[in-house]
């Protein structure tokens, strides 16, 4: 038994090398992130000196003493429940229409319903690529190469 699993682990190393930039990335962007969070949220920190250990006071007096608290957590609830099954469910509807139109159809809504998630992205890599500043990809290279001394508005 345990020899077959080391040669499974063996023949599926190829597989586990594809995750590793994946799960660096997760384990850097996203679950570090969230255990930084969670530790500090017992320590008082005021990013001008170091965070000092003070256990549950920060939930005791959000939770007990925080008038804004209850409505805000009511009403994030609220929108959770309501929002959540509803979009996922016009979702799924929506694509489901979607899928049964003709192809010319179905590639023209998908871009219109794709292409709000596409324009935030391209907004800000654009906006970086092209920024007014030295700092700009593009307005940084001109500059090095100088080919102008001041950045390209």
């Amino acid at each position: 038994m345990r020899k077959s699993k080391s040669i499974k682990l063996h023949n599926d190393r190829i597989a586990y090398l594809m995750m590793c930039p994946y799960l660096a990335l997760f384990l850097v962007l996203t679950v570090i992130p969230v255990a930084v969070a969670i530790l500090l949220s017992f320590t008082y920190f005021n990013m001008l000196e170091m965070p000092t250990f003070i256990g549950l006071d920060n939930f005791k007096r959000m939770f007990l003493e925080d008038d804004i608290f209850p409505k805000v957590l009511k009403n994030t609830l609220l929108f959770a429940l309501l929002t959540g099954p509803i979009s996922y469910f016009l979702s799924f509807f929506i694509a489901w229409m979607i899928s049964d139109l003709p192809r010319i159809p179905r590639s023209i809504l998908t871009l219109c319903f794709y292409s709000s998630t596409l324009t935030g992205n391209l907004y800000v890599t654009w906006n970086y690529i092209f920024s007014g500043n030295r700092y700009g990809i593009l307005n940084s290279l001109i500059i090095n190469l100088g080919i102008s001394k001041q950045p390209i508005r």
